[in-house]
C-alpha cells in the first residue's frame, strides 16, 4: 500500500466514520426522547383524569354515540401515538402553539392537546370546526367540549365554531377563520388538518396556513392514504414541489408529516 493510498484511506475514515457515528447518535437520541415522551402525562386539572384514548371513546359512547361511528370519524389511537413520537423528536423544546382543523367529536383534538401539554405545559391548541352534523351526529361540538372538560384539557384549547374558508350557504357558522387568524397575527408551530377532504379546498387552506407556520413547524395531514388519492397526491406535491416551503418528515398508514423549511 502506497503512502498516498494510506492518506486517502485516512481521509475517507475521517469523513465517513464520524458522520456515521453522528447519525447513529442522533437516531438513538430521537428514539430515546420519543420513548421518554410517551411515558409522561401532563398533570390533569383538579377533578379531572389523565387523557386516555379508549377512555375517551367510552365516554362518548356513554353519551349515546355509536362507538363504531366515533372510531370511524376519528384519527386512530395508533396514528395519534405516531404523531406524539414526531412531536417528541421534532418539536422545539418550548411551548407549541398548534392549529387543529376538523374536530368531529373531539378525540384527536383531546389527544393532540394532551400530547402538546406533555411536551410543554404552556402549549395551546386552536381548533376550527363548523359544528355540522356528521356521520349522523348532531351538534358534535357539545361532545368536543364534554371530552375536553372530562380530561382537564379545556384550558389548553381555544375552540372556534367556523369554516376555515367559505362555508355552506344554509349552515350558520363563521367563515374565513384562517384569514382572520392570519390578520390577527397568529403563528403556529404545528398544524393538524383533518377537515374538508376536497383537494382544491384543502390546497387553498394550505396556501393561507403555510404562511402562518413558523420556520421548522410541523404540518400534519390526515388521510394521506389510497382511500383518499387526491389528498395523497397533494401531500406528495407539498413534499416534492419547491413552490411549497415544506419537506417530508414521516408518514404512517394515515398521517403525513411535513416540516416548514
Amino acid at each position: 500500500m502506497t503512502e498516498r493510498t494510506r492518506r486517502n484511506l485516512r481521509l475517507v475514515a475521517g469523513l465517513v466514520i464520524p458522520h456515521t457515528l453522528v447519525v447513529l447518535v442522533q437516531r438513538y437520541r430521537a428514539r430515546h426522547r420519543a420513548a421518554a415522551f410517551l411515558t409522561r402525562h401532563a398533570p390533569p386539572r383538579e377533578g379531572s383524569r389523565p387523557f386516555d384514548y379508549e377512555a375517551a371513546v367510552a365516554l362518548l359512547a356513554g353519551r349515546g354515540l355509536d362507538e363504531d361511528v366515533v372510531r370511524l370519524g376519528s384519527i386512530t389511537d395508533r396514528s395519534m401515538r405516531f404523531l406524539a413520537e414526531q412531536v417528541a423528536a421534532h418539536a422545539p423544546a418550548g411551548p407549541v402553539r398548534s392549529l387543529h382543523v376538523g374536530n368531529f367529536v373531539g378525540v384527536s383534538l383531546a389527544a393532540l392537546a394532551d400530547t402538546l401539554a406533555t411536551h410543554h405545559p404552556d402549549s395551546l391548541v386552536v381548533s376550527v370546526d363548523p359544528n355540522l352534523t356528521h356521520l349522523g351526529v348532531d351538534h358534535p361540538q357539545d361532545h368536543v367540549l364534554a371530552l375536553l372538560t372530562e380530561f382537564g384539557l379545556q384550558h389548553r384549547t381555544v375552540v372556534i365554531s367556523g369554516y376555515t374558508l367559505e362555508g355552506s350557504a344554509n349552515k350558520a357558522a363563521g367563515e374565513d377563520t384562517l384569514g382572520n387568524l392570519a390578520n390577527l397575527g397568529a403563528r403556529f408551530g404545528l398544524a393538524l388538518i383533518d377537515g374538508n377532504h376536497d383537494a382544491d379546498y384543502l390546497r387553498r387552506e394550505l396556501d393561507v396556513l403555510v404562511r402562518m407556520l413558523d420556520e421548522g413547524a410541523l404540518l400534519v395531514l390526515d388521510d394521506v392514504s389510497y382511500a383518499y388519492p387526491a389528498v395523497m397526491d397533494l401531500f406528495d406535491e407539498l413534499a416534492e414541489d419547491d413552490a411549497w416551503p415544506l419537506a417530508e418528515v414521516a408518514r404512517d398508514d394515515r398521517l403525513g408529516v411535513l416540516r416548514k423549511r
